[in-house]
């Protein structure tokens, strides 16, 4: 079975996997925005949240 053959006898389960996984890949990065912009604007109004070795 060559490459090719297999695609094309696979082809929806190969979809239905892709779908997934960029659905996947866009709840992770939605959480990552949601959390990290409000933290990030959180931490540039109060700068000794930033930490000990900020440059501020």
């Amino acid at each position: 079975m060559t490459l090719y053959d297999y695609l094309l006898s696979a082809w929806p389960e190969i979809l239905h996997l892709t779908i997934q996984h960029l659905m996947l890949v866009g709840i992770a990065v939605d959480l990552a925005i949601l959390i990290g912009v409000p933290l990030s604007i959180v931490m540039v109004r109060h700068r000794r949240l930033v930490g000990p070795r900020s440059c501020y």
